[in-house]
């Protein structure tokens, strides 16, 4: 249940801001163009003003409903089920040493929290 715990509390952080962005892509006419535009940040200055403003949105939206509590116990959660191996051929918890092997290192602490998150709901990132 833990699982399906994590994915209800993302649903609830991520879920309005992607609404959000998605009302700009609907806005916009094309869809899949106006969201392929607006990542290789090309396209229409009507267009990507209209996502950009509704990106902004989004991205306060997120921050207002992502809190340190929140985003510490995602991690926590995730660090419990994550092992790491070290040169002695150990496998402890990340729990266990995260702060000592995140230490000055919070791009790599970002990219394994979204490896992990890709890594629980792989079914959700798949295009099959």
């Amino acid at each position: 249940m833990t699982a399906s715990d994590l994915l209800l509390d993302l649903s609830a952080i991520f879920g309005p801001s992607l609404s959000i962005v998605g009302s700009g892509l609907l806005k916009s006419g094309d869809s899949k163009q106006a969201l392929q535009q607006l990542l290789d940040g090309v396209g229409g200055a009507e267009s990507s003003d209209l996502l950009g403003e509704n990106l902004e949105k989004a991205i306060l939206s997120l921050i207002d409903r992502l809190s340190k509590e929140k985003q510490r116990e995602v991690i926590g959660i995730l660090a419990g089920v994550t092992s790491v191996q070290q040169e002695d051929d150990a496998w402890p918890s990340l729990e266990s040493i995260f702060t000592v092997h995140f230490r000055g290192r919070l791009k790599a602490m970002y990219q394994w929290l979204a490896f992990a998150l890709q890594v629980q709901f792989k079914d959700f990132f798949s295009t099959n």
